[in-house]
């Protein structure tokens, strides 16, 4: 089988399984858990066998962008900083969450290297298009799981199961808030990864799948919707301030497009306003920015989860508010620590999954923010690394995937979301594939 062939082959397992990773988790045996990780391996086999034995092309690639030599850097400093701690499993646990994404980032991005401009587009067609179809496919199933029996049906599965996000730590059946507000999760592990995939997916549907077919404007649409229903639902305050912010960018870029073009001096207004009419293009945006216009004040509305269904028994309870302020601030009192090498594995999952194994209690420091998990973990160096792996995407793409780093930016300052390896790894493979993609002018058309 051709190289090529088996990256179109785990692009399409990646987009298709990871926004069913909970489900994968409760009802296939415990080995299913790390299937991402063998795809990973089969990516990198892929690419010694895409490159051969030419080290002098392969380090070349390294030329064609800094952002491949900084990826490269973040993941020898994890490397390094795991080789000096004596607790090699909980180091290694914790810098599979941090440097899983940035490892995904480089080898696809090296891979696509290899590949012609004319057919980069078809595999960021290949994998948006399998991960929304994907992730529309988990809202029907949350649908189905919290208002058509789903869970009653699901009740002896998700007990026991090991969680994928924590090792160690069971999965709920559902989520709750302290009020006792049930959390849609669909085929995800939890809300929240529900909540960040689906933006991951309402991103590709606005901004990147440009439809010409009649039929796909109505599905496109009806896409969009069952989306926003689901970010609505997981009740993820995240997902719903940027699922928000893209609807409004997408409703400002939709305008200035209209009115440069109407004001375009090409052809006569009442011809311009006529051709806007009649194109079904024109259908799909103006419903989506109708919803949009409805909608926006709703969901950003703090009290969305009086809205939500209630059941009698709390199984987990919700953060509150106040937490997305004082774990940051107590994070940076561990930095401060060690400023330099970081404290790798002494916050987030795997700190979780030690102290449950050996106090048979899963509480652990956890920072609630990304950026500031990286400078506790990683330490300054490894801090200025990943920023500096964002700072040279948003400096070297075009404006949709501007749109995604600046949402995901937003989003990293109220979570670790990237503790949640699908999150991570569906939002590093996009973030390739548009990397490579930006640089040739083309948009995806069905």
């Amino acid at each position: 089988m051709h190289w090529q062939n088996i990256f179109k082959a785990c692009l399409v397992a990646l987009a298709t399984f990871l926004p069913w990773q909970g489900l994968i988790s409760v009802l296939l045996p415990e080995v299913f858990r790390f299937w991402k990780e063998g795809i990973l391996l089969v990516l990198i086999l892929t690419l010694v066998m895409a490159q051969g034995s030419d080290l002098n092309s392969f380090f070349a690639r390294f030329k064609t962008s800094k952002v491949y030599v900084l990826s490269f850097l973040f993941l020898c400093w994890g490397l390094f900083l795991i080789c000096i701690n004596p607790d090699k499993s909980t180091t290694l646990t914790a810098f599979r969450y941090l440097g899983l994404g940035y490892l995904v980032f480089l080898v696809v991005g090296l891979l696509l290297e290899n590949i012609s401009k004319k057919d980069t587009k078809k595999y960021l067609k290949t994998f948006v298009t399998y991960f929304v179809g994907s992730a529309s496919l988990s809202v029907l199933f949350g649908f189905w799981a919290q208002f058509g029996g789903g869970y009653d049906i699901l009740g002896n599965l998700y007990s026991m199961t090991i969680s994928s996000w924590v090792p160690g730590q069971g999965i709920p059946i559902y989520h709750q808030t302290s009020e006792g507000l049930v959390r849609m999760q669909g085929g995800a592990s939890g809300p929240v990864a529900f909540g960040h995939l689906l933006v991951l997916a309402l991103w590709a549907n606005l901004f990147v799948i440009k439809p010409k077919i009649w039929l796909y404007y109505r599905l496109s649409f009806l896409v969009t919707v069952l989306l926003l229903a689901g970010i609505y639902y997981s009740a993820s305050r995240g997902a719903l301030l940027g699922g928000s912010f893209l609807l409004s960018i997408f409703f400002v870029q939709y305008i200035v497009k209209t009115f440069s073009y109407l004001a375009s001096g090409k052809q006569g207004l009442m011809k311009k306003i006529s051709r806007v009419l009649r194109r079904g293009f024109f259908m799909r945006r103006i419903w989506i920015i109708l919803l949009a216009l409805l909608g926006l004040n709703q969901m950003t509305d703090i009290d969305i989860l009086e809205k939500l269904p209630k059941i009698n028994q709390i199984t987990e309870m919700r953060i509150s508010d106040s937490d997305h302020l004082t774990r940051p601030l107590e994070a940076l009192e561990i930095w401060k620590t060690a400023p330099v090498l970081g404290n790798l594995g002494e916050l987030g999952p795997a700190a979780r999954a030690k102290n449950l194994n050996e106090n048979n209690n899963d509480q652990a420091p956890i920072a609630e923010n990304v950026w500031i998990d990286y400078l506790a973990q990683l330490g300054l160096f490894g801090f200025l690394l990943a920023l500096g792996v964002w700072g040279l995407v948003f400096w070297e793409t075009r404006f949709r995937t501007k749109v995604l780093l600046v949402i995901f930016l937003g989003l990293t300052q109220l979570a670790t979301l990237f503790d949640m390896t699908p999150v991570s790894l569906a939002f590093f493979t996009l973030l390739a594939l548009s990397f490579r993609g930006d640089k040739i002018k083309f948009s995806i058309k069905h």
